[in-house]
């Protein structure tokens, strides 16, 4: 919802999660359609394993190489819980 407020409000959006198959297309495409009419905004997604630090690492290192600067960073990884796992 976050990502799609931003897209929303004319924000290039590089989400960063796990990747399965079709999921990287299908987020990039929903930005896409929440974009302002007429943007020409390249969304992205980067697949990255939030519980491996070196993952975590070269995908910020490569997102700073490939962009400018950052506006806001908005961070909704759930890895712990005392009551159970659910997969996503």
């Amino acid at each position: 919802a976050c990502a799609h407020r931003l897209a929303e409000q004319g924000y290039k959006v590089v989400a960063v999660g796990r990747d399965r198959p079709g999921r990287a297309e299908s987020i990039v495409r929903d930005l896409q359609e929440k974009s302002p009419e007429g943007s020409s905004l390249q969304h992205e997604f980067r697949a990255c394993d939030a519980f491996s630090l070196a993952s975590v690492k070269a995908t910020a290192e490569d997102i700073a190489k490939d962009h400018d600067s950052v506006d806001a960073l908005v961070m909704t990884q759930g890895m712990a819980t005392v009551q159970s796992f659910t997969p996503t």
